[in-house]
């Protein structure tokens, strides 16, 4: 199924860059980072990727994960044929989402799965540029964001149920009413992973290179991007208009709280992030100080 193959993609994508960023910087006592010369980083590196930090954040997103493969084990959802198209009408939808909704459209479905995975190479002029150890912890700080939007979103996705646009009409070929995502609409994957990865990128490049105007052209490029998977998301009838604003509103918070996470100059006082167990399951605890 076509929401399975993109699910198990992101996660074998994130997974990827953690495994390969986790010899950044071997754990020592009491979550301080261990200096091995192969390792080390410059003195006006930004982040400081502990143990304790990265194990909540990992934590998290694994936590998520999980969560997300449980719940329609427990409560299973019924797909747009299990529930009946013909009991699926447009004039139920709300009038801002209705006026931009459309039916399926496999050209841009394709487009907008090949332009999602150049988004997610935006980061890597910035991380490629830095030394073998801060390339490492980039890597595992870039392997966590995708690991928690895509945590996050599916096991958001289990609570708010919605269709997808093109189960609301005729001609949807019956492989995507019969998929387990045609009732994954809100929110929008694409547009949460590809505008928290846009928002990494450049939070990165501002603070490795505070002096240059480098941000302007990653972020101009990576929010370009971003905005070009959402709106083929939504004119190709895989996504209402609200999906794709929420999931990038999502994707940019999550984007914006790993770099914050990991900034050396932080302070236990000012970002403190505990692994938590909730009454919905487990999650991570960001206790942030604005002044």
């Amino acid at each position: 199924m076509a929401g399975a193959r993109m699910s198990l993609r992101v996660s074998v994508l994130a997974l990827a860059l953690m495994v390969a960023g986790a010899a950044a910087r071997p754990p020592g006592v009491h979550g301080r980072s261990f200096d091995w010369e192969m390792f080390e980083t410059s003195d006006s590196f930004p982040y400081e990727v502990t143990v304790g930090r990265s194990a909540a954040v990992t934590g998290a997103g694994l936590g998520f994960t999980a969560m997300s493969r449980v719940l329609p084990m427990v409560q299973p959802r019924e797909t747009a044929a299990e529930y009946g198209p013909e009991r699926l009408h447009r004039k139920d939808v709300n009038r801002i989402d209705r006026f931009f909704m459309n039916p399926y459209d496999e050209f841009l479905q394709n487009a907008g799965h090949a332009t999602f995975f150049v988004t997610m190479l935006t980061p890597f002029p910035t991380i490629l540029s830095r030394e073998f150890g801060e390339f490492f912890q980039l890597g595992v700080m870039l392997g966590q964001t995708v690991l928690l939007s895509y945590g996050t979103k599916e096991t958001l996705l289990h609570f708010f149920p919605r269709f997808r646009p093109h189960a609301y009409y005729e001609d949807t070929p019956n492989r995507l009413q019969e998929d387990d995502g045609s009732r994954k609409s809100f929110f929008s994957g694409h547009s949460s992973h590809t505008f928290a990865v846009a928002t990494f990128a450049t939070i990165i490049t501002r603070d490795l290179y505070p002096e240059s105007r480098a941000r302007f052209v990653v972020g101009g490029v990576g929010y370009g991007l971003a905005a070009s998977v959402s709106a083929m998301r939504v004119a190709g009838g895989r996504h209402f208009l609200s999906d794709v604003v929420v999931g990038s509103a999502w994707g940019s918070l999550v984007g914006w709280a790993v770099p914050r996470i990991y900034r050396s100059d932080s302070g236990e006082d000012a970002v403190r992030v505990t692994p938590a167990v909730g009454e919905f399951g487990p999650g991570l605890m960001v206790r942030y100080r604005v002044l």
